[in-house]
């Protein structure tokens, strides 16, 4: 059988992108970054003897499920172990680009779709007999692939990219085979525009188009009923005044590293909604709790952005409570603790969100400085029926209470559920059972306690 071979690019298009690859492309392990594909598409589509062309995309479909278990430097030994696949199969001159943590892209002249089909199903192969170890045992590497086609040569660089992005994360496989058809650019956009949420996201920050709600925390203990804590959540408007929850935009900023843009429009703008409404809520002791991702926590100007906004907007840090969502983002924990103990100093506290989900488990109590932990609600949802959910919950609170942490019940969704916590000494509660969601403009007149 002869093995299929990649189409390759034109040599009008080797000729001028060599020099771009060895002077402008930021690569890591031999894969170039998203800015060089837009100026290598960009090429493409100026070149005089401009043909239709094409960008293959690949989808690591087990990367987001050990980053989730394992952290990112397990996740990143698949990436390692691909890439050198992908170069053996791939001229230098013709790099592949990674556009996401676990979507790559590479072009391909033409294209001629059945021998695309044929090298892709080659390379899905190859890929398919890699293994990464895994607490001492062996994984293999399931990818997906899929090819859109660019037919109009006015079409523009980074709108195709954000159409291949979008691709890459709707795409599915069909009739048991690994390999996405091929769509064109105008077909894609029909078929996942409600779902494109790339551009929505860029454009929400530049145009202040999210929206803060509040969700009510019922202090447990009769020594803080004079307290009112709440929680921020966010939500998304668009063009035409839709509101949108996180679950459609939240997984994507995460993939895409956007999640510190959102984090830092949230903390301004929360802050600017405190410095106007803080005297006017009627209670004297307030507390805010602010989502950040683990994205944001490893980046060290983190403290100094939120000092600058407390000082901007005169905000009392003894009524802020950071709340540590997505840690598996975490890349370097040394910095995030580094910055947990930085703006602690300043009278911040600190939240570990969704305990018992994903990386949110023992060790990263053990080795966060947080005052606080959140047990994630599939815990709690089942307490009231169902021993063993009790049994560790239970348990959680122990070992909570043993380092020094508060807790805090998600999902508390009925009063069976309210008797249950609170017989298990939690010392607050959150869910439908307490408050729903309500937008932030709405505490504007003052704030019932009862």
């Amino acid at each position: 059988m002869v093995q299929p071979e990649f189409p390759q690019p034109s040599r009008y298009a080797i000729a001028n992108m060599e020099p771009l690859y060895r002077t402008e492309g930021r690569a890591l392990a031999g894969i170039f970054d998203g800015a060089t594909l837009e100026v290598a598409v960009s090429t493409l589509l100026k070149d005089p003897e401009w043909k239709p062309f094409g960008l293959g995309i690949l989808m690591l479909e087990s990367y987001r499920s050990a980053l989730t278990s394992c952290g990112r430097k397990t996740a990143e030994k698949q990436i390692a172990q691909i890439t050198e696949t992908l170069q053996q199969q791939v001229e230098a001159t013709w790099p592949f680009f990674r556009i996401a943590d676990d979507i790559f892209v590479f072009l391909v002249q033409g294209p001629d779709r059945t021998a695309f089909q044929g090298a892709c199903e080659c390379l899905r192969e190859q890929i398919a007999g890699l293994r990464y170890a895994l607490n001492g045992e062996e994984f293999p590497i399931p990818t997906r692939m899929g090819l859109l086609s660019v037919d109009e040569r006015e079409a523009c660089a980074d709108r195709l990219i954000d159409q291949a992005l979008a691709y890459g994360l709707l795409a599915r496989p069909t009739d048991g085979i690994h390999f996405a058809r091929a769509v064109s650019a105008h077909e894609h956009d029909q078929r996942i525009s409600p779902h494109h949420w790339i551009a929505r996201i860029h454009q929400s920050v530049a145009d202040d188009r999210f929206v803060l709600f509040s969700q009510r925390i019922l202090p447990l203990h009769p020594r803080r009923q004079d307290e009112y804590r709440h929680e921020i959540l966010l939500r998304m408007m668009d063009a035409q005044g839709q509101i949108w929850s996180p679950g459609y935009f939240l997984p994507t900023a995460e993939r895409l590293s956007l999640t510190p843009d959102i984090d830092r429009w949230v903390i301004r703008s929360t802050y600017e909604w405190l410095s106007r409404h803080r005297q006017h809520l009627g209670v004297s002791r307030l507390s805010t709790s602010i989502n950040l991702s683990g994205h944001i926590l490893s980046r060290p100007a983190l403290a100094d952005y939120v000092l600058e906004q407390q000082r901007l907007y005169g905000i009392d840090s003894r009524e802020i409570f950071f709340e540590i969502t997505e840690t598996s983002a975490i890349t370097d924990l040394p910095q995030a603790i580094e910055t947990i103990l930085a703006l602690r100093q300043h009278g911040y506290r600190f939240a570990l969100d969704d305990y018992g989900s994903g990386m949110a488990t023992l060790s990263r109590m053990r080795d966060l400085p947080v005052d606080l932990i959140k047990v994630d609600g599939s815990f709690i949802k089942n307490i009231a029926n169902d021993p063993v959910s009790r049994y560790l919950v239970q348990h959680i609170c122990e070992i909570s209470r043993a380092l020094g942490r508060e807790v805090l019940a998600e999902f508390v969704e009925n009063e069976a559920i309210l008797d249950c916590i609170t017989e298990l000494g939690f010392d607050y509660a959150q869910g439908y059972c307490i408050g729903r969601p309500i937008p932030l403009p709405q505490l504007q007149n003052g704030l019932g306690l009862a």
